[in-house]
């Protein structure tokens, strides 16, 4: 039996406000920078979930609670995670 691969679709996330608590200002690039990272690597490997391309739009996404990491960066690619885990939900 012959699988056809599905033709990849743009994917245009805007991500309105994301509020970090306890981290210095200087964190937020690093934090945001690794979870941009992250969520491009589970979309590509994943792809988009069929939920969110029946629905079109995710409206809110409220309070991912990440574990501590070594650094800002791991805490973006955590929550990179979190976001598309919540995506499949």
């Amino acid at each position: 039996m012959d699988v056809k691969e599905t033709p990849a679709r743009p994917v245009e996330l805007h991500i309105d406000e994301l509020v970090l608590e306890g981290f210095d200002p200087g964190d937020v690039t690093a934090v945001a920078d690794g979870m941009r990272e992250q969520l491009a690597r589970r979309l590509a490997e994943r792809g988009v979930p069929e939920s969110v391309v029946e629905r079109g739009e995710v409206d809110a996404l409220e309070a991912l609670e990440l574990r501590p990491a070594t650094s800002p960066h791991a805490v973006g690619r955590a929550a990179g995670d979190s976001l598309h885990g919540a995506f499949e939900r």
